[in-house]
C-alpha cells in the first residue's frame, strides 16, 4: 500500500459497528487496515469498500489476546508512515458475575480490551505526535472489572485527537454512527479535556 492516502486501521472490523466504522471512514477517502479473527469477512468488506471507495484495504486476520498475533498488528502500526486513525472496537462481553464466570473467559476480555488497547494505542502514538496529524478512537464494551476509561463507568466511547489535524470531523461522524447504534432510550453527552498537545473527547452513550 502507498502512503499517499490517510490510511485508518479499525480493529474488530468483520461485523456490526466495526463495519460501520470501516465505510465511514472509507468514505472519508482513508484507505484501510481492517483487523478481526474471521479472514473470509474481512476480504467480503475489502471488496465492497474497494468497489464502492476505491479503498486499498489491508486485510490483517488476526487473534488480539494472542501476543504473537497482536505483535504483528503492531509492526504494522510502526511501519505506517500515512496512519492517521486507529478505532480500538475490538471486544466482547461475558455475561454473568464477574466471581461466577470461567477465569479464562475474563482473562481474555481483559487481554482484549484492555493490554490490546494499550499497545496497539502505544504502537501508533509516537508517530501521530511527530507528525501531528491523528486520532485514535476507542469504543467502551463496558469496562472489565477493576478498570477505568476516558469515558468512565459503563459503555460508551472515547476518542483522543493530536492537536493540529482535522480529524474532529471525522470523529464527529463515527460519534453519530455509535449514538443511531446505542439504545433510543439513553442520551448521549460528551466532555473535553486538553492535555498537552492532545484533546481527549468522550462521548457516553448506550451498549452498542
Amino acid at each position: 500500500m502507498t502512503d499517499s492516502r490517510p490510511l485508518a486501521l479499525v480493529t474488530g472490523a468483520s461485523s456490526g459497528i466495526g463495519v460501520v466504522y470501516a465505510r465511514a471512514l472509507a468514505a472519508r477517502g482513508y484507505d484501510l487496515a481492517l483487523v478481526a479473527r474471521r479472514r473470509e469477512r474481512l476480504e467480503e468488506l475489502a471488496a465492497e469498500l474497494t468497489a464502492e471507495y476505491s479503498s486499498r484495504c489491508d486485510i490483517l486476520a488476526a487473534d488480539l489476546t494472542e501476543d504473537a498475533e497482536l505483535q504483528v498488528i503492531e509492526h504494522f502500526i510502526a511501519r505506517s508512515p500515512n496512519l492517521e486513525f486507529l478505532v480500538n472496537n475490538a471486544g466482547f462481553g461475558n455475561a454473568g458475575r464477574f466471581y461466577e464466570a470461567p477465569l479464562e473467559g475474563q482473562d481474555s476480555m481483559h487481554r482484549l480490551h484492555v493490554l490490546a488497547t494499550l499497545r496497539l494505542t502505544h504502537a501508533a502514538l509516537g508517530g501521530m505526535t511527530a507528525r501531528r496529524k491523528g486520532a485514535v478512537f476507542q469504543n467502551e464494551h463496558g469496562n472489565p472489572a477493576g478498570s477505568e476509561s476516558l469515558s468512565g463507568p459503563g459503555p460508551g466511547a472515547a476518542c483522543l485527537r493530536i492537536a493540529g489535524d482535522d480529524n474532529g470531523v471525522i470523529g464527529q461522524r463515527i460519534n453519530q454512527a455509535i449514538t443511531a447504534h446505542s439504545r433510543p432510550n439513553r442520551k448521549s453527552g460528551a466532555r473535553v479535556v486538553r492535555r498537552g498537545q492532545a484533546q481527549i473527547s468522550a462521548l457516553q452513550g448506550g451498549a452498542i
